[in-house]
């Protein structure tokens, strides 16, 4: 059992802005992690709208989730 205010960060979220309501309702003190796939799906624009920014954190947590555009670079470019 946690307490609604709680500090929770739950990383990599990709969910929708039903998980977003039914996180919210209850803990108080929720943070949400996006890595670069925020550039690829619409969806997830559209949670980011719904949040404070204060409930919001970057991930780089590079190398592991480069952006779209340096795979392509590297994968294309580099010989």
């Amino acid at each position: 059992y946690l307490e609604p205010d709680h500090k929770i960060h739950l990383h990599c979220f990709v969910g929708t802005i039903n998980d977003v309501y039914m996180f919210t309702s209850y803990f108080t003190e929720i943070k949400f992690g996006f890595t670069p796939i925020i550039s690829r799906g619409n969806y997830l624009h559209t949670v980011l709208q719904q949040l404070d920014l204060t409930q919001i954190l970057s991930e780089t947590d590079s190398p592991y989730f480069v952006p779209e555009e340096v795979i392509y670079f590297i994968r294309n470019e580099i010989k």
